[in-house]
């Protein structure tokens, strides 16, 4: 798996130009962009939740959390195996370097077609993020959030909306759930929130319907519990949430139950 560390500057940033280039003219690399429209966020249940049966290529996806450990990484990671079956790679901006190639490699995802980018800087985060977004042959961006300055954050992120429009690709962001009063120009927003077992509210435990097939819930200690709201689709219904289990051992994601529409997170769009 290619990656472009930020110890020279220059030399990351000339060198993952290089590679944007070589994408943007080869062969074979641009089959994204005259293949589905709608790309599965590879969780059926989450699909089902979603206007568009999943997400739309061209566009940004948000994901709001509190922090690591809440297991958001393995939610939005899930889109990476339906996107690049079209063609093109992923390419991963990770400054906090908290991307784990062996959890992307259990999770199915093709390293070898993935880009691993480790920026020190804000600026050149910011630059990756739009370069990515603009070249048809990434099929997926996945940026975390310190990509943004939060001085021009509605800009930047307008920037970025404008840069996936025109690659026709994804863009998957990670930024925190405190953030989700703000104005954003992502067409879907979902926040991701820990839920403790046993919590008020929570389903009890109980067999779950997988993702993929019936099947009993994991083993304690192995599990943990999501609360999972959609907060925004663009164009869509209004919010809903469901409460999600991972099994922290296969990273199987199971669909506990859906909930009613939920009112309880204020939504905002920057369109």
């Amino acid at each position: 798996m290619p990656q472009y560390h930020d110890g020279s500057r220059a030399d990351t940033l000339r060198q993952l130009a290089s590679r944007l280039r070589q994408l943007q003219a080869g062969r074979g690399t641009t089959a994204h962009r005259t293949g589905r429209e709608i790309i599965s966020s590879g969780m059926p249940d989450l699909d089902r939740l979603l206007p568009d049966g999943g997400f739309r290529r061209g566009t940004l996806v948000e994901w709001l959390a509190d922090g690591p450990g809440t297991g958001v990484e393995r939610l939005l990671l899930q889109v990476v195996p339906p996107a690049l079956q079209e063609g093109g790679v992923c390419l991963v901006i990770d400054p906090r370097q908290e991307f784990s190639p062996a959890l992307a490699a259990a999770m199915n995802i093709d390293l070898q077609r993935t880009l691993l980018v480790r920026p020190g800087r804000a600026e050149d985060a910011v630059w990756a993020a739009e370069q990515s977004l603009r070249c048809p042959g990434v099929a997926v961006t996945i940026a975390w959030s310190e990509l943004l300055d939060r001085s021009a954050e509605n800009r930047i992120l307008r920037r970025l909306q404008l840069a996936a429009e025109t690659g026709g690709g994804l863009g998957v962001l990670l930024r925190p759930a405190s953030l989700q009063g703000q104005p954003s120009w992502a067409d879907i927003r979902l926040l991701v929130r820990p839920v403790p077992p046993g919590a008020r509210g929570a389903p009890p435990a109980a067999p779950v319907h997988s993702l993929h097939k019936e099947t009993d819930v994991a083993p304690e200690g192995v599990r943990h519990w999501m609360e999972l709201d959609i907060l925004h689709c663009r164009g869509g219904l209004g919010s809903r949430a469901a409460f999600l289990e991972i099994d922290d051992e296969t990273g199987a994601v199971h669909l506990v139950s859906e909930l009613a529409d939920s009112t309880s997170s204020p939504r905002a769009t920057g369109a």
